[in-house]
């Protein structure tokens, strides 16, 4: 074989020849998803994951925090830094009815304040409960509408 030459080998996950690049001449793998290797694996490793996700609560909390935070930046375009400086300056509460940060959904489980935004600009507006950002959320965002639904409210209150 002479310099440059390219040697092709097998790969070490589905045996398929290839042939390793120049900046990876020690190259095991083809690169590609190798189905039949992937396949024969895949149900052991969701076992593994599954198992230390039931068993590991600091694991199970630091995989939801991730989530929660990357969920925030490429839904919203928001640091956990800006959802918390947020959060103090409504005092752990929703700026509509004054919930607390953790309010009850209606199954009973703790939720986080909702990011409320402009859907035109995608601008934060603040930090609402899930009631309130529903509400919001049914209104179209238009403060007519708010108005002839609390007018209605009044109508018939007793």
């Amino acid at each position: 074989m002479t310099i440059g030459e390219k040697q092709s080998r097998a790969c070490v996950q589905c045996g398929a020849e290839f042939e390793p690049g120049l900046r990876h001449p020690k190259q095991r793998t083809c690169g590609k998803i190798c189905p039949g290797w992937y396949r024969a694996r895949r149900d052991k490793a969701l076992l593994v994951k599954r198992e230390r996700y039931r068993n590991d609560p600091e694991h199970r909390r630091d995989l939801i925090q991730r989530s929660w935070i990357h969920g925030l930046k490429k839904r919203y375009g928001v640091s956990a830094e800006q959802y918390e400086e947020a959060l103090s300056k409504q005092n752990g509460r929703c700026a509509v009815c004054g919930a607390g940060h953790f309010a009850l959904s209606p199954l009973g489980y703790r939720r986080r304040l909702a990011i409320d935004h402009d859907h035109a600009t995608g601008q934060m507006r603040g930090l609402l409960c899930h009631k309130c950002n529903m509400a919001v959320g049914y209104m179209d965002d238009n403060p007519d509408r708010a108005d002839l639904i609390a007018a209605y409210l009044r109508r018939w209150a007793p």
